[in-house]
């Protein structure tokens, strides 16, 4: 496993916590909050920088 691998699944490390903002700029994930395992699964938004646009079904 990797580094961050390893640092994610020991839960050092949270990638879905925030602040995280969306393309247009808006907290989407405030300051010690975190993303729980269904809004992840039920994420229709790219984060600030990402390019490109979510498909829609």
């Amino acid at each position: 496993m990797k580094a961050a691998e390893e640092a994610i699944v020991g839960g050092k490390f949270k990638p879905f916590a925030g602040e995280i903002k969306g393309q247009n700029g808006n907290v989407k994930v405030a300051t010690g909050q975190e993303l729980s395992e269904n809004d992840i699964k039920g994420m229709a938004w790219l984060i600030k920088g990402v390019q490109g646009t979510v498909p829609r079904n």
